[in-house]
């Protein structure tokens, strides 16, 4: 069985155990030491032409690392717009040389699709490219988390959305992100 896959479900099956209280926890929770954990989003709005998504890395402390966010034109699901976030999520990840890597995102579909390697004809290529960069990271993980826990990288996507630049990366977190990282939404 492949390490990433058991790691996984080990993983996910404690997370299971310790969260099974049946709560929707709005917290972040941080990735095991020395790793860093990627939440990345997708954000559509109806009457516009125009689609954001983002990403937001942290360490085991919880401490900020670095966050980006693009605009993207419109596409046909919601499904295909996380499938983006996570490519770029993916990619950036590896640009900055983060090779020990926890994602969340929170589409259910697109983790089990991605987790079981299931095939998706809505999909396509971007599974492809989905699985070429998770092959260059191959200490990584995705992880399926409520929209409560994404609140970070939802309000990346929905500022790219509304923001007049393409790509941005931000070394320091923005003011307007602030209020996400800290008390009540972590740990």
């Amino acid at each position: 069985m492949d390490s990433n896959i058991e790691w996984y479900r080990n993983v996910t099956q404690t997370g299971q155990q310790r969260r099974g209280n049946g709560i929707r926890s709005a917290k972040w929770e941080p990735p095991p030491a020395n790793w860093v954990k990627c939440n990345f989003d997708y954000s559509s709005r109806s009457d516009s032409m125009e689609e954001g998504i983002g990403w937001i890395v942290r360490d085991h402390n919880g401490v900020f690392l670095g966050a980006g966010n693009a605009k993207i034109g419109k596409v046909q699901s919601s499904l295909i717009g996380e499938a983006m976030s996570f490519i770029f999520a993916l990619q950036q990840i590896w640009a900055r040389g983060w090779r020990r890597v926890w994602f969340e995102g929170d589409n259910q579909e697109l983790c089990l699709i991605i987790n079981q390697v299931k095939e998706h004809i809505d999909l396509g290529n971007y599974l492809c490219d989905i699985r070429h960069w998770m092959t260059l990271l191959p200490e990584c993980s995705l992880e399926y988390v409520n929209r409560e826990k994404n609140q970070a990288a939802d309000a990346m996507s929905r500022h790219s959305r509304d923001h007049s630049s393409l790509y941005q990366f931000f070394d320091f977190p923005p003011v307007w992100l602030i209020q996400y990282l800290y008390s009540p939404f972590t740990v």
